[in-house]
């Protein structure tokens, strides 16, 4: 597969934005890959637009490179920010539970909890 970087526009006029992994289609002859993203990737674009979870989302989308995280696993990366690092200091301000630095907009609150936070390697204060 690909990287994938998607974005969503906030009613604020910034973006939050995610790099998702493209999986190949069974039966489409390998012309064709679609962007996987969870719930916990949606709940985080989602966040700021109006609009609710189960919404769809007019969104851009551009292919990135992956680039390896961990030894032997290559893993889709988020674009980096320059926000202040902190959970406490930043998201709980302003009513969040996680904070993923390498987020553009940084917080959010995972509906699994600490779990769905860790999948993000985020940092969770809830």
């Amino acid at each position: 597969g690909e990287c994938t970087e998607i974005r969503v526009q906030r009613l604020d006029g910034g973006y939050n934005q995610i790099v998702v992994m493209t999986t190949d289609n069974p039966g489409s002859g390998g012309t064709t890959s679609s962007p996987e993203l969870s719930t916990a990737g949606k709940e985080h674009l989602t966040q700021g637009t109006g609009k609710q979870l189960g919404d769809r989302l007019p969104f851009e989308w551009r292919k990135v490179e992956c680039t390896a995280q961990g030894s032997e696993t290559s893993q889709p990366t988020f674009q980096p920010t320059t926000q202040p690092n902190g959970c406490e200091s930043v998201c709980q301000a302003q009513g969040e539970t996680c904070y993923v630095p390498a987020w553009a907009s940084p917080c959010f609150t995972p509906a699994g909890g600490k779990a769905d936070c860790d999948t993000f390697a985020g940092e969770f204060c809830g």
